[in-house]
């Protein structure tokens, strides 16, 4: 009787064993493939999605986000077209300063700023990043400053942004940082500091963060009374629908999540045709094999005639 007891013991500690292992195994992360677990990898659930290899990207000095080191198709378009721009480029949120070196590529190769008197214009909020800049580049060539886009709190930031003076301005993930006011305002202010000819290289986030957003921002798309569809003042207050807030991380890059502002290309060309400027491209791309991020990059320009731009 003691045996045979013994062995439904011992049954059931197999059994027990084997159930909690599968257990384990089903709730267990999936292993990154041997091509993602390159040294400085990071994986982290974000709006952003998870990250692999960090190889081509590099993290601002404000955890906010991270710099792209290999050129996407919207910056090959911008350099491309910068050596023919009628005014000074303006790399818009230079971060480390990857675009910038870029250019400096194309000129010593073929030099295009030096003989017709213009510089780079590198801007970035952090004085960090503007440092680095400032150290690795040449200031007959590039002329840096510390702003937060767009305001003109000083003399050197009015004068970067001086009427007609502009040819060429790329601005990487920078335009969903901002809010409807200084959207608007810093359209405005993009429109009048570009000569005329000059264009706007643009990259922002899309609602295709999630299938919850992009159903909740076609929703609000549909309300002709709500002019900025994409913008939410805090993605995790409860007047957000709790599906959306859901599918939301409450950190961004480590940063705790305050807003949102998302944009599909109709959104962003009427908010660049309201400034006065034309549209002469828009298309959507993943950022890169790291970010699966589908991003919305836009191409404006401002044509010689102006006299159709709207009031603001």
């Amino acid at each position: 009787m003691k045996c045979i007891q013994l062995i439904i013991m011992l049954i059931c500690l197999v059994c027990t064993g084997l159930f909690c292992f599968n257990m384990a195994a089903a709730q267990s992360p999936v292993t990154m493939p041997p091509s993602q677990k390159a040294s400085g990898s990071v994986s982290e659930k974000s709006p952003m999605g998870t990250m692999g290899s960090m190889k081509s990207l590099k993290r601002t000095a404000n955890k906010m986000g991270y710099e792209d080191t290999e050129t996407n198709q919207l910056l090959k378009k911008y350099l491309d077209f910068a050596p023919q721009s009628p005014g000074n480029l303006l790399d818009l949120g230079c971060a480390w300063g990857y675009a910038v070196q870029e250019i400096l590529g194309i000129e010593k190769q073929t030099p295009f700023l030096k003989p017709h008197n213009r510089k780079i214009i590198a801007i970035d909020m952090s004085q960090e990043h503007i440092n680095h800049v400032a150290a690795t580049t040449s200031p007959e060539l590039v002329e840096t400053l510390v702003m937060r886009f767009p305001s003109l709190g000083s003399r050197q930031c009015k004068k970067a942004f001086s009427p007609n003076s502009l040819g060429a301005t790329y601005a990487g993930l920078v335009f969903h940082y901002l809010s409807p006011d200084e959207l608007t305002k810093g359209l405005n202010l993009l429109f009048d500091a570009t000569a005329p000819g000059g264009r706007v290289y643009a990259s922002v986030n899309t609602p295709y963060l999630s299938q919850s957003l992009l159903e909740d921002f076609l929703h609000r798309k549909k309300d002709l009374k709500e002019p900025f569809p994409g913008w939410y003042p805090n993605i995790l207050d409860s007047a957000v629908p709790e599906k959306v807030r859901n599918d939301m991380s409450p950190a961004i890059c480590g940063k705790e999540v305050t807003f949102l502002h998302v944009f599909d290309n109709e959104t962003m060309q009427r908010y660049f045709e309201d400034a006065g400027f034309s549209v002469v491209e828009h298309f959507y791309f993943m950022r890169n094999e790291v970010f699966r991020m589908k991003l919305l990059g836009i191409i404006a320009e401002k044509k010689t005639d102006t006299s159709l731009r709207k009031k603001p």
